[in-house]
Formats: structure tokens, sequence, C-alpha cells
């Protein structure tokens, strides 16, 4: 079976959180002299000349990035299992909180504050609060991994910089007078908007997040050698040299945490692990290097599900096409770089093992995947009878 070589609209991720990043910042800066020349953007908000504006760069931008913030964390959660849990919900608050804000305005330049504009200070407030603490959140758990280090301390110290600017801000709009709020205001959504940026470009790259805190012996790491081939890229191992990593992956206890780093994917009830990774193919014009990738770990997978076979019986051909969130793991997580995988119920009844070719988008590598699971998900998913093993 190949796997299906698509143009995921995944590839778009970055330049459109950038993009978005780009316009709001600014419509901030341009705007309030487009609005009125003679206000003062340091100690005006933007939300104040977006209430004087109605419908325009402010409010078009803000909606914009609340969209593109919402979009990135539906991406962000199918590729990196650091971002579930409370990340998920405090990014869903900031893109909600942004598109309430700018459909409901808030009430121009007057003292009496009324419903909707209580609402819009509220979402607002909400999705200053929420971005920063989801970036403290992301940057510890993405800290335990080497290739991701510098991304946390980006996203900390960006945070931290933007929690800092919401107290000022409290201050200044309470005891200071609104003193500079209008500059402090700006500084904190320059942060915040950054924070979004740098997140959005490391989910787009899918580089690796958590993983030093799940109990995993080293050796589950170790992967088997790679020879080279014609094209100089590394080549997958003969099929026997991954049969004693499949086995002891069958018998690994399930990590206490979840995770999911460069050596696969992993959490209380499941693991994955990256057999072999291919080149990428970002320079890869011609199709028959994909295709000659393709077909050299095809005919590795073929030979394990033939080993396997031989051992356990015909496997279980499972259908991860219409994958969703609603799957147990490892299944949702595979559904995004797979649309199908062989599994085997294994000996005691409480697991299963399974293969699969997997590639996240077109420009990424390929990689030959072996998970381990509990028999009660695999149960849960399965919509047919063994396979024949193909």
């Amino acid at each position: 079976m190949k796997t299906t070589r698509t143009r995921s609209p995944g590839r778009f991720l970055a330049p459109a959180v950038w993009t978005a990043v780009v316009l709001s910042a600014t419509a901030a800066v341009w705007a309030p002299s487009d609005t009125d020349p003679g206000l003062s953007p340091w100690s005006l908000t933007v939300s104040d000349f977006a209430a004087l504006d109605r419908g325009g760069p402010i409010e078009t931008t803000m909606a914009v990035l609340g969209i593109a913030s919402l979009a990135l964390l539906v991406v962000a959660r199918a590729r990196l299992a650091s971002v579930r849990g409370l990340p998920s919900v405090l990014l869903a608050v900031w893109g909600v909180g942004l598109v309430v804000a700018a459909v409901v305005p808030t009430d121009p330049l007057v003292a009496h504050v009324g419903g909707p504009a209580l609402v819009h200070r509220y979402a607002s407030i909400a999705a200053f609060v929420a971005l920063p603490a989801a970036g403290l959140l992301l940057a510890r758990r993405f800290e335990t991994d080497d290739h991701a280090r510098s991304t946390a301390r980006w996203l900390r110290a960006l945070a931290c910089a933007a929690l800092a600017g919401a107290v000022l801000m409290a201050y200044s709009a309470g005891p200071g007078g609104r003193e500079l709020i209008g500059l402090v205001e700006r500084l904190l959504l320059g942060c915040e908007v950054v924070l979004l940026g740098l997140l959005g470009r490391h989910v787009h790259r899918r580089p690796t997040a958590v993983g030093a805190a799940c109990g995993l012996p080293a050796a589950v790491f170790y992967a088997p050698p790679m020879n080279s081939n014609d094209s100089g890229s590394a080549a997958a191992a003969p099929p026997e040299a991954y049969l004693p990593l499949i086995d002891d992956l069958a018998g690994q206890p399930f990590p206490k945490t979840v995770f999911q780093d460069a050596t696969g994917d992993g959490g209380p009830e499941h693991l994955i692990r990256v057999l072999h990774r291919s080149r990428d193919f970002w320079d890869a014009e011609d199709m028959d290097v994909w295709e000659q990738v393709d077909a050299e770990l095809g005919a590795c997978r073929d030979a394990l599900l033939a080993a396997h076979t031989a051992r356990w019986g015909d496997p279980l051909v499972i259908d991860l096409w219409a994958g969703h969130e609603d799957m147990p793991e490892p299944f949702c997580t595979l559904s995004a770089v797979t649309t199908s995988l062989h599994a085997w119920p294994l000996p005691g009844g409480e697991r299963w093992l399974g293969l699969a070719i997997g590639q996240a988008d077109k420009e990424l590598p390929m990689e030959l995947l072996a998970a381990v699971g509990l028999r009660t998900a695999l149960d849960a998913v399965r919509d047919g009878g063994p396979g024949d093993g193909a």
C-alpha cells in the first residue's frame, strides 16, 4: 500500500499566521493617524480607535488574527500532543476573544459603559491574559526537548513580557488615570502577536515537543542502522533490523505523561515509534525521488507485515481516512499522517501492535511507524475483519 501524497493546507499555516500578525501590527500603528491625526495613540487604546472607525482596518485585522489563531490551534492539536489540554483551551480563549472583541464594539470615548462595551472589554481581557498563559505552559512542555528549547525560551520571555504589560495596563486603566495606556497596550499586543507567530512557525515545521518526563528507557530511542542509497539520502535498514525494536516496543510500559519528540509519540495508553525517517522533500522537484522512497519504505513495511503475519496471523486493517479528534490514541495522532494501519492483537489480550507508513505533509519526511496501544482502543475503532496482510 502506498501513502497518499496530498497537498496539505497545513503548508500555508506559518505564512497565514505571520500575515495576520503583520496586518494587525500595521493596523495598530497606522490606523490611529488615519482615523484622526489629532488623537494620540499613546493615550488611547486600540479599541478606542476601533470604536471611532467601525468596520475599519483595526476591527478587520483583529478578526483575521482571531480566525488565524483558531486555525493554528486546529493544526497544532493534530501535530503536537504537547498543545493539547489546557494550552488548547487558553489558545481557544485567545482566538474567540479576539473575534468577539472585533464583532462587539466598545463605546467611543464616553464615560458611561454600555452592555456591548462590557462584553468587548472582558473578551479583550480574557484574550490578553490567555495567550501569555498558554505561552508559559507550552514553554514548560517544549523545554524538555533539545530541538524546541530555543522556541521555549522565546515563548517564555514573550509571555512574561506580555503578562507584565497586562499588569501595567490594568494599573494605567485604574489608579494610573489612563496615563500612556495606548503605548502599554501596543507593547503588550506586540509581544503577544510575535509569540503567536513563533508558535505558528514551530507548528509549521512540526518540530519535536515534550518528552523527557515520560519514564521511557533510553533503549526505546535507539534507531537501527541506516544505509546510504545512490541519492545520498538515508535508506531504511534491512527489515530484520527493526524486529528487535518492535518486540521491545510491544513490551514497554506506557509513559505516565503525554509526549512527542523526534523518536515518536506516547501517552498513558499508547506508544508510537519512528522506526525510520526518510529525507525531506523540500527541494525534490522530481516525483521519482518521492516514489523511490515510498517504494523502499513500502517494501520494508511489507516484509515486516509478512514476518508478523507468520507469528500472529493476518492483521486487522484499520481505516484512518476519516480520522477525527474523538478517536482514541494513538489512532487520532496516526490519522494525521496516514490513512491506514495494519494491527495485530498481542498475546495476553490487553495490547495490540500496528505498522504504518506516514507523512504529515508532502514536503516532510516519510516515516516507517510502529504503534502499541490498549486493546480497548483497537476494538473501538476497528471497522472490519482481518485484512489480507498486503
